[in-house]
C-alpha cells in the first residue's frame, strides 16, 4: 500500500485510510493467537474481534515486501499494554510515523593542509536528526591510494611513515546514527604532502691541501618520509664546474694556489623534493689551497 497514506486504526476493528476501497473482514477469535492481515490498497477495513479479550493492535507499512517491521518503516502501535475489548470500541486511533534517517550536516578533516605522514589528523563532524535527539557519530579510516583502512574508529588518526606516503588521499568517513535504525554517512578527504629531505656535507682532507690533493666529498642525507634520498654530487673552483662525482683529484692545471674549492651536496626524494648544502647557505665545505 502506498507510503504516502496515513492509517487509522481503531479499535472498534475499522482500519481507516485516506481514499475509498472494498470492505474486508478479518475474524480474530481464539485467545493467545497472533493474525497478520494485508492491507491491499487505502479504504477502510473492518476487524471483528471476540469480546472481553485483550488485544494489541500494530500497524506497518511494509516498504520492502519481506513481511517483517522494520525500523525505518512507518509503524505504530496502540498501546504498549495490550487493550481489553468489552465490546465495541471507538475511537482510538493509530497514526504510522516513519522515522527520518539523522543528517551529517558538515565533515571535514584538520588540518586541510601541510599534512605530512607524521601528522596527527582530526575528523570534525556535525550531525543533527529531524526526530529530535542528538545521533551517535562513528568513523573509519582509509587510504584511498593504497586502498587500505586503518584500525583507528575514533575522530583522530596519527599518520606514520609506514601507512601512508607522499600524495596519498586519505578519507575519514563519519556515520550518524539514530535510536531506530536510521543512519547516513559523509566523507572528507586530505592529501598527504612530500617532505623534502636534509643534508650535511663534509670535504677531506681538512688540512694540508694542495694542487694534486684526492678531495672526497661526504653527503649524509635523512628523509622524514622515511625514503633513502639519492645524493649527488658537484664541485666547483670559483664558478667553474670541475666535477660530478664526489671524489675530485686536484691537478696543477685545474687549480692554483690560493684557490677556493666547493663541494655541492644535493639531496633528492623520489617525489620530486631535493636539499643541497652550498656556500650561499653557509653550509659548503670549503678547502683553501695550500702552496704546492
Amino acid at each position: 500500500y502506498a507510503s504516502e497514506v496515513t492509517w487509522k486504526i481503531l479499535m472498534n476493528g475499522e482500519i481507516l485510510a485516506d481514499g475509498g476501497a472494498p470492505v474486508t473482514a478479518e475474524s480474530f477469535a481464539t485467545p493467545g493467537s497472533s493474525t497478520e492481515v494485508v492491507l491491499a490498497q487505502p479504504g477502510p477495513y473492518q476487524l471483528t474481534v471476540a469480546s472481553n479479550l485483550a488485544y494489541e493492535v500494530v500497524a506497518f507499512m511494509d516498504v520492502d515486501g519481506n513481511g517483517l517491521s522494520h525500523p525505518l518503516e512507518p509503524s505504530g502501535f496502540h498501546s504498549e499494554e495490550p487493550v481489553l475489548v468489552p465490546g465495541n470500541l471507538s475511537g482510538i486511533d493509530l497514526e504510522l510515523v516513519e522515522n527520518t534517517a539523522p543528517t551529517v550536516d558538515s565533515i571535514a578533516i584538520n588540518p586541510s593542509t601541510g599534512v605530512t605522514n607524521s601528522t596527527r589528523l582530526t575528523c570534525v563532524v556535525s550531525a543533527s536528526d529531524a526526530d529530535g535527539g542528538a545521533p551517535s557519530i562513528s568513523y573509519s579510516w582509509a587510504n584511498i591510494t593504497q586502498a587500505t583502512s586503518f584500525t583507528s574508529t575514533s575522530d583522530i588518526l596519527t599518520l606514520t611513515s609506514s601507512t601512508a606516503n607522499p600524495n596519498d588521499v586519505i578519507r575519514c568517513t563519519a556515520t550518524a546514527s539514530d535510536t531506530d535504525g536510521g543512519s547516513t554517512s559523509d566523507s572528507a578527504e586530505v592529501s598527504v604532502d612530500n617532505t623534502a629531505p636534509t643534508i650535511t656535507a663534509s670535504v677531506s682532507p681538512s688540512t694540508g691541501v694542495t694542487t694534486s690533493t684526492r678531495l672526497t666529498c661526504t653527503g649524509t642525507a635523512a628523509d622524514a618520509d622515511g625514503e633513502t634520498p639519492t645524493v649527488n654530487y658537484e664541485w666547483f673552483i670559483g664558478s667553474t664546474s670541475v666535477g660530478t662525482s664526489n671524489i675530485l683529484t686536484l691537478t696543477s692545471t685545474l687549480a692554483s694556489p690560493g684557490d677556493t674549492v666547493v663541494c655541492k651536496a644535493t639531496a633528492t626524494d623520489g617525489y620530486g623534493g631535493s636539499a643541497s648544502r652550498v656556500q650561499r647557505k653557509g653550509a659548503t665545505t670549503r678547502r683553501s689551497l695550500l702552496a704546492r
